[in-house]
């Protein structure tokens, strides 16, 4: 709703545009076909007249490339094809998706451009390939992954935090509790020994892990089940507006999904070091 919701404002057309494009060329950079029938309830007259502007591709390099594609777009875009804005949506997914192959360097423009915007920004220009390459994640899910880059620890704390707010949403769960449930989910994962445990102890490393476990001993307290869950909480508090107040007072949805993926993790893994060897 956020993105597709239905909005009946001609000037809102290049901004749907602009998200296709960007979700396309990243998705193409990361080598991946967009998912099919893409461009099925685009009417043709619409996907004719994308196809007749492609070689004026070239006006958009430049700083500000987003606002410059987006200016691009708003010359030729007219509002007949804002009955449904995700149509606009589903034609620029498609022509950023080709445009990485015709005019590189536009894309590259925008996607850098993308990659130190906002939190929620560089989410949205990621989903697309998140959510192909792993149709099992939830928005969610994807989201935290993408927070992580590659590897097992990814794997493992996107699917813990992931199962904790599901578990939470049927339960109609609070912030505490979602926080609470986190050094469960990780005192949970070292008890079972299971591979994926091992694995991400040998990726982590075990010098790592010792500074993991000094850590925590010097800011909540020695490694054992009995500390407090309001000990930790308010630990948690200080040590999140100590090492990221850049998170709190921006406005940014994205950024507020951050803060808490960070809570979680931080909680996550004094529950996991507490329950391993």
């Amino acid at each position: 709703m956020r993105f597709l919701g239905p909005v009946d404002r001609p000037t809102e057309a290049p901004r749907f545009f602009g998200l296709g494009f960007v979700q396309g060329a990243e998705t193409a950079l990361a080598h991946q076909p967009l998912p099919e029938g893409v461009l099925d309830p685009v009417p043709d007259a619409l996907v004719s007249l994308g196809q007749a502007q492609v070689g004026t591709l070239e006006l958009v390099t430049g700083t500000a490339a987003l606002s410059r594609l987006r200016n691009w777009v708003s010359q030729w875009l007219t509002s007949d094809f804002m009955e449904t804005p995700s149509m606009v949506w589903r034609l620029g997914l498609a022509m950023g998706h080709e445009a990485t192959r015709t005019h590189p360097l536009v894309c590259g423009m925008v996607t850098a451009e993308i990659a130190t915007a906002r939190f929620e920004q560089r989410f949205a220009g990621r989903v697309v390939v998140a959510t192909t390459t792993r149709s099992g994640d939830t928005l969610w899910q994807a989201f935290i992954r993408s927070t992580y880059g590659t590897g097992v620890e990814a794997e493992v704390l996107a699917t813990s935090q992931a199962t904790t707010l599901e578990r939470l949403r049927r339960g109609q769960g609070t912030l505490r509790s979602f926080l609470v449930d986190a050094r469960t989910s990780g005192w949970s994962v070292a008890q079972t020994a299971s591979p994926k445990a091992d694995a991400l102890r040998r990726e982590i490393g075990h010098d790592a892990i010792g500074s993991l476990r000094r850590f925590y001993v010097a800011n909540s307290g020695p490694l054992t089940s009995c500390a407090p869950d309001d000990r930790l909480l308010e630990t948690l508090r200080q040590w999140l507006f100590r090492t990221h107040p850049g998170l709190f007072g921006a406005g940014d949805p994205g950024a507020e999904h951050v803060a808490l993926r960070h809570a979680y993790d931080f909680l996550w893994w004094r529950g996991f070091l507490e329950g391993g060897p």
